[in-house]
């Protein structure tokens, strides 16, 4: 990330409306933080959250933040109806799948392809 990347983001969520984003803070350190954003599906007609980022301090790494981030959201999508949560992971972040696993995700088995456009 370069140095304007970084100094448009917080600005750019705070203008994106349709997000939710929580922090986790131990002994009054922000350590770490999950972004979500909040989407419609037309196959259930009903909101559903994608956990876009989650992001743990690497000291604080292994202590529980990221489960309980994830679990916030979780509930928060729960208590807001919503159809479904979904994440995104590396196929090589063999301890974030241990994660999303033991939270109750599972593999979305999706007869779609995934296409990008580098703008």
């Amino acid at each position: 990330m370069t140095i304007d990347e970084k100094a448009a983001l917080v600005p750019g969520l705070a203008r994106f409306p349709a997000k939710r984003i929580w922090l986790a803070s131990i002994d009054n350190v922000i350590c770490g933080v999950t972004v979500c954003f909040l989407q419609f599906s037309i196959f259930s007609s009903k909101h559903m959250l994608n956990i876009h980022d989650l992001y743990t301090l690497p000291a604080y790494r292994r202590r529980g933040v990221g489960e309980a981030l994830v679990r916030t959201a979780i509930a928060w999508a729960h208590d807001h109806g919503h159809a479904f949560v979904n994440i995104e992971v590396a196929q090589n972040n063999a301890n974030a799948m241990a994660l999303y696993r033991k939270l109750g995700f599972a593999e979305w088995l999706s007869p779609t392809t995934f296409l990008e456009i580098r703008l």
